[in-house]
């Protein structure tokens, strides 16, 4: 029976996270509403409040579910490979593609949550660390195994280097949401930044593959 139990609550869970994932899509975080979760789900009221108590505590735990596949997709894609530069481009350019459809994403909600309600109350503090810190710490062992195979440069620093590409498509993902793709030259970026760690991982004299 526990077992039973068990599936059936993640199934259930399962069903509000889609439905409340596309109603942030569509609507945004302050719009949206546990009725437009409702009916987008059709699991009662007392239902969602079984497992959320409101809407925010429903935003952050769908983050967090989503925050633990991007992990393992992320460290899936560190492990793969010899080479630890050809992984590292390749996270890049992934993360660019999904900077480009950044206004069909969720990353309206979540930027329009951290600035209005997060701000004030800080709630979503330990998952916005959590989501870096892991971030850092996989692109962090990826480079030492670089450093280590002597691929990247000894003296390098991919703590800082890690955190600045962190900072860096932070800073992208807004500009693509208020202009545009284009607007932001978001593919010349994206060339530049890559060209700018391969030359901050290697000796500097040494050309980055080709865009």
């Amino acid at each position: 029976m526990p077992k039973v139990s068990d599936k059936h609550r993640e199934e259930r869970i399962g069903v509000i996270f889609q439905a409340a994932e596309q109603v942030f899509r569509e609507k945004g975080y302050q719009a949206a509403t546990i009725q437009d979760v409702i009916e987008r789900s059709g699991v009662s009221r007392g239902g969602i409040y079984t497992y959320f108590p409101n809407m925010e505590q429903l935003f952050l735990a769908l983050l967090q579910a989503q925050d633990e596949r991007s992990r393992a997709a992320m460290a899936e894609a560190v492990r793969q490979g010899d080479r630890a530069w050809p992984v590292l481009e390749l996270l890049i350019r992934r993360t660019a593609e999904g900077i480009a459809g950044v206004s069909g994403s969720m990353a309206p909600a979540i930027y329009e949550y951290f600035f209005t309600e997060g701000w004030r109350n800080k709630e979503h503090l330990p998952l916005l660390e959590r989501r870096v810190a892991a971030t850092v710490d996989a692109l962090t062992a990826l480079m030492r195994r670089g450093m280590a195979g002597g691929e990247f440069r000894a003296d390098a620093d991919p703590d800082l280097i890690a955190r600045t590409l962190v900072s860096t498509f932070d800073g992208l993902m807004l500009a693509v949401l208020h202009f545009g793709a284009e607007a932001a030259r978001l593919k010349e970026q994206t060339a530049f930044i890559i060209g700018y760690i391969h030359a901050a991982l290697t000796s500097g004299g040494e050309e980055a593959p080709d865009a």
